[in-house]
């Protein structure tokens, strides 16, 4: 079958559709404004929210599951909700501007659906937010509650899918009514607790820009397929209405499956069924009846039902039912049915003037950190020897990617996205034009590496980027004070488990982690126990063991990623993200010598 191009769309410009998009939900209600330099919807009344000393609540993620999250800013629900570009997990700039921006003395709760990138830049945030507001109590609650993958031994956790929503009405309701912080933190854990999700899908997506990021032949369709596209359980002929939704609901109560929904005879639920994207309402409506009577034949009784498109994958043509047990916890409906002002909630979506008047806008301070702050730029000073091999470094670097960006993408095609070389050549392309320029600190490491960790969150986003910036934050601060051999080493260590605290990966999960652990191993070793050998002869042994561990992640079952969703057959060859770090590296040590 031969892919198209691009799939047409009716947006403007490609690289402009989120803030278009985002814009679009400023202008058309009068509830809502758009924060100022950040893609970060907010409540127009969040003056309102401090004054009654009422919890703020921060969700987000990447763009093209609309309306999720953004029109579920509102009353009763969140109080700001960060975008990120299509399919790439909001920057962490953006997630501490939303929580600066709705602070309240009674905290704020920062929810978050598990996939990998959302962890990782949530947490930076989340992070920094200890740091900068530190009389602002702070909670984070993962939300994950998918059904499909029938195994619950994978580091990565299980997505998080439409029922979060469930997780954002019933704490947006407490928030209302001045629930406390811990209560309502881990109310949040226990509606995810007490929810399940399982999706079907007959088509792939294409986002703006692109073709279908893949194909599914039109006699098919594919059991729990995630919402950025990745592979689910099965592929298998498409069948009726009644079939499928008895395919699903058998597949997500199914005993021996550990990710099961428990579902009893006279349990109470709430049932979500949820637009993947393409679906005709006539199917919906169909759809719905079905989900219905097997859940009638079930014994059990339906408490509330919701339809709608509530959390989409783009044009994806499937869709997705979402429980969530109410027979112990039946005071959880008073939530679900207090009033709101929630475009995005189905049960009960209000019409909105397109109200042009009044700001679209509105400022907030920014919070300084880092490089950010002139005042800041102190640390260690190398000498010129060392200034001349960090440059050489950082080209070599830059040029070895850019030159192995197909090779990367190739690597990449069967576990992502297809595009680990490209997005890694975005980020070797801006730190050459600023270390070219004259951008860089490189005199200062501490402050260096600091920079290129901000050059990678902003440029790169998403997971590579969060993760990039991950490494370099936390390395940078064992170089402020002294650039021997052991705090070069002790920087790249600290990088390493920055990566593996946040990130979730271990050596042996078939990820970047694997290379970098295996030359911090060598060089700490060598560190601890005083070695005399030359440091020439500890790079290169590191160097070694670093490339023998790219070469083992061919034969590794993935444990943590997108690449965890995908069958240990797919994966023959090396994992791209330690493919590149090999390749980074190797560059390094070719210019100490």
């Amino acid at each position: 079958m031969e892919q198209t191009a691009f799939t047409r769309k009716l947006i403007n410009k490609v690289d402009e559709c989120v803030d278009d998009s985002l814009l679009g939900c400023a202008f058309r209600s009068s509830t809502v404004a758009l924060l100022e330099n950040y893609r970060v919807l907010i409540r127009r009344d969040v003056d309102k929210v401090r004054e009654a000393k009422h919890v703020a609540l921060v969700c987000g993620g990447g763009s093209g599951h609309e309306p999720a999250f953004a029109d579920f800013v509102g009353v009763g629900g969140l109080t700001a909700a960060v975008a990120g570009s299509v399919f790439a997990s909001p920057p962490a700039d953006h997630i501490l501007a939303a929580i600066n921006a709705v602070q309240s003395s009674a905290g704020v709760l920062i929810l978050v659906i598990n996939y990998t990138g959302d962890r990782l830049n949530f947490g930076i945030a989340f992070e920094r937010a200890k740091h900068l507001l530190p009389n602002v109590p702070l909670e984070m609650v993962i939300m994950g509650e998918d059904c499909a993958l029938q195994s619950a031994d994978k580091s990565a956790g299980r997505r998080g899918l439409a029922a979060s929503l469930f997780v954002i009405k019933i704490c947006g309701a407490l928030a209302e009514s001045g629930t406390p912080l811990k209560d309502l933190a881990a109310t949040a854990r226990n509606v995810i607790a007490n929810c399940g999700t399982i999706g079907v899908s007959l088509s792939s997506c294409s986002p703006p820009g692109r073709g279908p990021l893949f194909q599914i032949s039109e006699s098919d369709m594919e059991l729990g397929l995630g919402i950025h596209g990745e592979p689910g359980v099965c592929r298998l002929p498409v069948k009726s209405a009644a079939e499928t939704v008895d395919l699903m609901m058998s597949h997500m109560t199914h005993p021996t499956s550990t990710t099961r929904f428990q579902l009893k005879h006279a349990d109470s639920l709430a049932v979500l069924i949820n637009n993947l994207g393409s679906t005709t309402q006539m199917e919906m409506n169909i759809l719905s009846l079905e989900v219905l009577r097997w859940l009638e034949r079930q014994n059990t009784k339906v408490r509330r039902l919701y339809v709608g498109t509530c959390m989409s994958s783009l044009d994806m043509h499937g869709f997705s039912v979402s429980l969530l047990n109410l027979t112990s916890t039946g005071h959880w409906i008073n939530s679900l049915d207090s009033p709101y002002c929630l475009p995005g909630w189905p049960a009960a979506h209000s019409p909105y003037s397109y109200n042009t008047e009044g700001p679209l806008r509105i400022s907030v301070d920014k919070l300084t950190y880092g490089v950010d702050n002139p005042e800041e730029i102190k640390g260690a000073v190398a000498n010129e020897s060392m200034v001349n091999v960090i440059g050489k470094a950082l080209t070599s670097v830059c040029s070895a990617i850019t030159s192995n960006e197909q090779t990367l993408n190739e690597l990449d095609s069967s576990s992502g996205d297809g595009d680990c070389g490209s997005t890694l050549k975005v980020g070797a392309t801006a730190l050459n034009e600023q270390y070219s320029s004259g951008g860089l600190h490189v005199s200062v490491p501490s402050v260096l590496l600091g920079e290129i960790a901000k050059l990678f969150e902003q440029k790169v986003g998403g997971t590579t980027g969060a993760l990039y910036s991950l490494f370099f934050s936390a390395a940078s601060g064992k170089l402020v004070h002294s650039l021997t051999f052991d705090a070069w080493t002790s920087a790249i260590v600290a990088g390493a488990d920055a990566i593996r605290r946040y990130g979730g990966a271990e050596p042996g999960d078939r990820t970047l982690i694997d290379p970098l652990s295996a030359f911090c191993e060598v060089l700490s070793k060598a560190v601890g126990s005083g070695s005399s050998l030359p440091k020439e002869k500890l790079l290169n042994d590191a160097l070694q063991a670093a490339n023998r561990a790219v070469n083992e992640t061919k034969s590794m079952k993935a444990r943590a990623g997108r690449a965890s969703y995908v069958s240990a057959e797919a994966l023959t060859k090396e994992d791209p993200g330690a493919y590149a770090v090999g390749i980074i590296l190797r560059a390094i040590v070719e210019n100490i010598h």
